[in-house]
């Protein structure tokens, strides 16, 4: 272990199940501390769980010694240790289980996000991180359409709203797990249009978002989209983004990877990562419904892959 605690760490994973063990009706929720955080009877709780602390009895290089619901456990390291299901006192969700997990060379995927920043910026974007804006795609990267049933017998093809463009060298000092591409640029599609105020949009929310990379960081121009009518751009002013990393793997707001911030969301996409959750937001006026959130999940093997295609989308509103 080097003295920030990097070299291994504790998770504790607490599950909750109904007294029929029903797989549809669990849910799950985790702690981490590094060990240059760990002494002798500190009490490691997780959070919106009612099971129990974790007490850390013993600690080395090579194991820590536990003790949850009066049972002591030995978890070596790289190695965890899962308790028999133990009967609560809560009549509905009733039976608890924690995983024990020592030892991890690099934070799990899943553990932190990015949180997502955007401003008003006078100077020019192009080739650079920015929300909203033109997409600064390169020759061989087609704009995503969604071909739409005309009423009359005939089709025609409509773009689905350009979310947002990352530069990866912007991320690669926050993505501590590895998860990205650390060079090129990333462009995030989706069918809100509806939801900034568009209702006579004929896509919903339904429809699939879209993921596109090139590795390509220079000569990218700004992609020429504009109505018939008034030859105006379609696109919304563009807004420069900043990035800071949190170890909240939930949590509110626009953030890349991470966990969904609803349960529901997650437990409807297990496996997956959120690899961008976007929020509402008033200066937009984009609204999910009542009160909601968008999601790009992906899982993490798809993701390390770089397998774009099989990004899903999701949306949770009231």
């Amino acid at each position: 272990m080097d003295k920030n605690g990097k070299g291994a760490e504790l998770r504790v994973v607490a599950t909750r199940y109904t007294r029929d063990m029903s797989v549809a009706n669990t849910y799950s929720r985790e702690a981490r501390v590094g060990c240059a955080e760990f002494r002798v009877g500190m009490r490691i709780e997780v959070e919106y769980m009612d099971c129990g602390a974790v007490e850390v009895l013993a600690f080395s290089e090579e194991k820590v010694v536990l003790r949850w619901a009066n049972e002591v456990y030995e978890v070596p390291r790289g190695g965890s240790v899962e308790s028999p299901a133990v009967l609560m006192d809560n009549p509905y969700l009733s039976v608890d289980q924690v995983t024990m997990r020592f030892g991890y060379g690099q934070p799990p995927a899943g553990s932190a996000a990015i949180l997502i920043a955007t401003r008003d910026a006078e100077e020019d974007l192009t080739g650079r991180s920015h929300w909203w804006g033109a997409p600064d795609l390169p020759e061989d990267l087609v704009y995503p359409c969604v071909p739409v049933d005309d009423g009359e017998g005939g089709h025609y093809d409509e773009p689905l709203t350009f979310v947002c463009q990352i530069r990866c060298a912007d991320l690669a000092p926050l993505d501590e797990e590895n998860l990205l591409p650390h060079r090129g640029m990333l462009y995030f599609f989706a069918p809100l249009d509806y939801f900034l105020g568009e209702h006579g949009s004929p896509l919903d929310h339904h429809v699939a978002p879209v993921v596109l990379y090139t590795e390509r960081e220079e000569g990218l121009e700004p992609y020429d989209l504009h109505w018939e009518d008034t030859g105006e751009s379609v696109f919304r002013p563009a807004e420069a983004m900043d990035f800071h990393r949190v170890e909240e793997a939930r949590g509110d707001g626009h953030r890349l990877l991470g966990r969904p911030y609803q349960e529901e969301v997650e437990e409807a996409h297990r496996g997956c990562l959120s690899l961008l959750q976007i929020d509402e937001d008033d200066r937009w006026g984009l609204r999910f419904y009542d009160c909601g959130m968008y999601y790009f999940l992906l899982s993490e093997d798809d993701l390390r892959a770089r397998r774009w295609d099989r990004v899903e989308g999701a949306l949770f509103y009231y």
